[in-house]
């Protein structure tokens, strides 16, 4: 008699000598408090019951999780938290056993404990409180849980997307993208969890991009923003102006959060879309060559030299308030993106005169002003000329 009571493997049973059979390794497992008999049966015979046997708690011998954990949102505490008893083999609880119970992820993929992986064994029981997880949402997970000596582990359960809590970029820009151009590569962004899912409700509003370091740098018109669908912002023409050789990071602003930075992008020489004098021309006096030598770059829109160009430009007066004449070698074709002139000159004394670049089909350019002064006297020259005139007037 007595519920919940089991004879233990091993022990029960003895072997007649001399008609009396002894016991030497019976053990019982039973509910702690409850009473107990026993009956033998041996030759043939069935006992009368035993006396009573009161039963009390027996060693640790196992941990019983009583309840289970349960999905929650990724990056939220557990809706289910577990309650895990150290019990002997009878099921009862081990009441003096203490310490603390540690829960690891046994099963699953991509899944992490962010916090409350610890409870305290109070009474021979360990209830956890704050047992917070990341995961891969639709993923089946199990817990394992010690307490150094015994575990367990738990059923199953499935993760669920958590709350929007990070914008991260799913697809880098290339590493070196030409100044003004589309980027080859086109970032995509996402707005994730705290586990990496991505939250597929944001299906409204934009992200942006920006320039986070490099120095004379900007995005270029057009193509700085790509609009949210299940979570994921496409950029289509977003393009970058920079300097030739210079490395630049991006950065994303969308549904209320800021991504890190992008990996570095190198940025080449665009396009050629202008001429730009370089060395500009200086006073100089009527006749001679103006010096320095006046250069004219072919540029991107960025100003980087476009140093394949071997456009031919050619030089004029622009403004001219000598009425003077331009002398020396023009047009001259670029040699790595820069035609030099060093024969130029004007025969006339003027002030504020300027020189304009043309060629190639770009925007041409207009230099600074400069002076045409009077050169060092070399002749004698008539102004105005004798007339005809009485003989003995003046």
């Amino acid at each position: 008699s007595g519920a919940g009571g089991s004879i233990a493997a091993g022990g029960t049973s003895g072997t007649f000598s001399n008609g009396v059979a002894t016991f030497s390794t019976l053990a019982l497992n039973g509910v702690s408090g409850n009473v107990y008999t026993l009956t033998f049966t041996g030759d043939s015979f069935t006992s009368v019951a035993s006396s009573n046997i009161t039963m009390s708690t027996g060693n640790a011998t196992q941990l019983v999780i009583t309840t289970q954990p349960s999905g929650a949102a990724s990056g939220s505490a557990l809706t289910g938290q577990p309650v895990v008893k150290v019990e002997d083999s009878g099921g009862n609880v081990v009441t003096t056993a203490s310490g603390t119970m540690t829960a690891t992820i046994n099963t699953g993929t991509g899944g992490n404990i962010t916090a409350g992986s610890t409870a305290s064994i109070s009474g021979g029981v360990a209830t956890f409180s704050t047992l917070t997880m990341t995961g891969v949402a639709g993923n089946s997970y199990s817990l394992h849980f010690s307490n150094g000596t015994l575990s367990v582990n738990s059923g199953s359960f499935t993760m669920t997307f958590g709350n929007a809590t990070q914008l991260v970029i799913a697809t880098q820009p290339s590493a070196t993208e030409t100044s003004g151009a589309a980027l080859a590569q086109q970032p995509v962004v996402k707005v994730e969890d705290s586990g990496g899912n991505v939250v597929t409700s944001v299906s409204s509003g934009t992200a942006s991009a920006a320039i986070n370091s490099g120095a004379g740098g900007s995005i270029a018109a057009g193509g700085t923003s790509g609009t949210f669908s299940n979570g994921v912002a496409t950029f289509s023409g977003l393009a970058l102006n920079g300097v030739n050789g210079t490395v630049y990071t991006l950065k994303f602003t969308g549904d209320g959060f800021t991504s890190g930075p992008s990996s570095g992008i190198t940025m080449s020489t665009g396009a050629a879309t202008q001429l730009v004098f370089g060395t500009q021309p200086s006073n100089t006096a009527a006749g001679s060559s103006i010096t320095p030598a006046v250069t004219v770059s072919v540029e991107d829109a960025n100003g980087n030299v476009v140093t394949s160009a071997t456009t031919s430009i050619t030089i004029a007066i622009g403004t001219n308030p000598g009425g003077g004449t331009l002398s020396g070698t023009t047009p001259v074709s670029a040699v790595s993106g820069v035609a030099t002139f060093s024969n130029l000159s004007i025969n006339k004394v003027g002030t504020g005169y300027t020189l304009t670049a043309a060629g190639g089909g770009y925007t041409g350019a207009t230099s600074s002003t400069f002076n045409i002064t009077a050169g060092g006297a070399t002749q004698l020259v008539f102004g105005t000329q004798p007339s005809n005139t009485a003989a003995g007037s003046s």
